[in-house]
């Protein structure tokens, strides 16, 4: 059985259980952990979602001492194969490709977005930076370092 009939096996429990793994693994591919707080209301996951894909093992969450909650994958190589993968769900949720992804992850000013920027492809990150320079600069202004 491959990871395509693994996400459908999945979307037969629950359709939004796919979707959750491959927004996760749109960052873990890098071995970067993605806020609750950014599933939750950006990409309009509930709780209760990433709570029972936490107990069967799929995902994993991290609470900092500072109270956030992150969460990830078993394992980076499982980040990369969902994102190939799991084309249908990106599109199913509206998931931004890679570039547009960090950005706009980047941008609502994640404990992580310093990480995320300097962990990331900076071929990618400049195409998306060139798109909308003006934007960028007036966003990087609000992040707190």
């Amino acid at each position: 059985m491959g990871v395509r009939q693994d996400l459908r096996d999945l979307e037969n429990t629950c359709s939004a259980y796919p979707e959750a793994i491959v927004a996760i693994s749109a960052l873990y591919r890098d071995e970067i952990l993605m806020t609750e707080s950014y599933l939750v209301n950006n990409l309009r996951f509930n709780i209760t979602t990433l709570n029972e894909l936490t107990q069967q093992g799929e995902i994993t969450k991290q609470e900092t001492e500072d109270d956030y909650i992150f969460y990830g994958l078993p394992h980076t190589s499982l980040g990369k194969i969902y994102w190939a993968c799991g084309k249908k769900y990106i599109r199913r949720r509206n998931i931004p490709e890679k570039e547009d992804f960090v950005y706009e992850y980047a941008s609502t000013l994640a404990p992580n977005s310093l990480e995320v920027i300097v962990n990331s492809d900076i071929e990618e990150l400049a195409d998306r930076l060139n798109r909308s320079d003006s934007e960028f600069v007036e966003d990087i202004g609000k992040w707190r370092f």
